[in-house]
């Protein structure tokens, strides 16, 4: 789920994302200035998996929501939203992609909700 090519759970991997936006069992893993500088969108271009436009931070996609995070093989997902401090990931245990990917109408629908209730549009 991280850019190391991580095999974890995906209470492990929302873990590690809420430790990047604060403190989790005393655990801090950068800095909140660094953490700004992680999640600020750094150069837009072409993915090299699928060949489509994203823009990444320093490590991770960044959208415009607001978020920045990560999708792994066959359909893992895990992102974070700093300014809520809100982490999501859900990992799977058998290889998908493609139309209909119920990890993608899950991403869709976490980030759909999050938009309503902070009366943002993604």
């Amino acid at each position: 789920m991280c850019p190391s090519v991580g095999t974890m759970s995906a209470r492990a991997v929302a873990r590690m994302y809420a430790a990047l936006l604060g403190p989790v069992d005393g655990v801090r893993l950068i800095s909140a200035a660094r953490m700004r500088e992680v999640s600020a969108p750094a150069v837009r271009a072409q993915e090299w998996v699928f060949g489509q436009e994203s823009t990444f931070g320093l490590g991770y996609a960044v959208e415009d929501d607001g978020s920045f995070g990560t999708a792994g093989s066959g359909g893992s997902l895990a992102f974070a939203y700093p300014d809520l401090g809100l982490t999501v990931a859900a990992v799977r245990n058998r290889l998908g992609a493609g139309d209909g990917d119920p990890m993608e109408q899950l991403r869709v629908l976490v980030r759909d909700r999050v938009a309503e209730a902070t009366g943002h549009r993604s």
